[in-house]
């Protein structure tokens, strides 16, 4: 299960934090979207108040981890807002069809050639230091 906060009222939005992030991630436009949604923002696998899952090293282990909140909680057709690797998240929630409205902010993983080995390296090693 995912750690998440609730606030606001009104239609219900997920969002989705990147890469090292949390749920706090949001705390600028939080109050701001809580005047007019119900907001639910998650911390993924392994970030913030959420143990790493065993496939939480992997995007298919984030994207299942968020499908299966979006099933425990409710929330199909839920209108979805992801940033970073976030927003590669509620891309795969759209396709998916679990999901309404998508908003992707900076999406990542796009990459060709050159740039995915570039990205990969980095990502990895950027992995190892947030776990440590």
């Amino acid at each position: 299960m995912l750690n998440f906060i609730r606030q606001g009222a009104g239609p219900p939005l997920l969002l989705v934090h990147g890469l090292g992030g949390s749920w706090r991630s949001w705390t600028t436009i939080l109050p701001a979207l809580s005047e007019s949604r119900d907001v639910v923002a998650v911390d993924l696998p392994g970030h913030g108040k959420t143990p790493a899952a065993t496939d939480s090293d992997t995007f298919k282990g984030l994207a299942d981890s968020v499908e299966a909140f979006i099933v425990d909680q409710g929330f199909d057709g839920i209108d979805i807002v992801g940033s970073s690797v976030g927003a590669r998240i509620v891309l795969e929630m759209a396709r998916r069809g679990k999901v309404g409205a998508t908003i992707a902010l900076d999406p990542g993983g796009f990459w060709q050639g050159w740039e995915r080995t570039y990205f990969r390296s980095t990502l990895l090693a950027s992995i190892r230091l947030v776990r440590g």
